[in-house]
């Protein structure tokens, strides 16, 4: 009985471990690692890119894109700050879970040999992990969200 006990708490415990963090195949860092392999293969474009967007952040990049906004806030590739993407090469992603469904990550690259990174807040939905902001480099100030936020209350774009 007391095995039985012992058993039993350590399997609750293996499973309240596991079920802490997202799984690794379907996790936030997975969706960092499936978005920069493509930026490494040539394959991203600012039009596959909203697929990976939270549904509101989805909303206020579509909105953005249809005025001036978005030139006058973002006139750069947010998800590597930069304009010439073809030389990224991948070098690390660091995810950190703030919650069940709220987790930060910050992915470090080389562009052009020249190291960078750029921060992300991800969050947990009905399709899976999604990017809620790009954020810069040390994962604090908004690069995509406020910048488009400010520039359309600044212009006589309706948010």
């Amino acid at each position: 009985m007391r095995v039985a006990g012992l058993l039993s708490i350590a399997a609750l415990l293996a499973w309240t471990s596991a079920s802490a963090k997202p799984a690794a195949a379907n996790g936030p860092e997975a969706l960092l690692r499936n978005i920069y392999s493509k930026y490494e293969h040539g394959q991203f474009s600012m039009d596959n890119w909203l697929a990976f967007l939270a549904p509101d952040t989805k909303t206020l990049v579509a909105k953005a894109r249809t005025t001036d906004a978005w030139d006058d806030a973002i006139d750069y590739d947010p998800v590597c700050d930069c304009q010439d993407r073809a030389r990224l090469r991948l070098q690390a992603i660091k995810v950190v879970g703030s919650g069940p469904n709220q987790w930060r990550g910050v992915v470090s690259y080389t562009l052009g040999g020249h190291p960078d990174s750029t921060g992300f807040s991800l969050s947990k939905t009905a399709s899976g992990w999604r990017i809620e902001d790009l954020l810069d480099g040390s994962a604090k100030q908004s690069r995509l969200r406020e910048p488009l936020i400010r520039s359309m209350k600044a212009g006589t774009h309706p948010l």
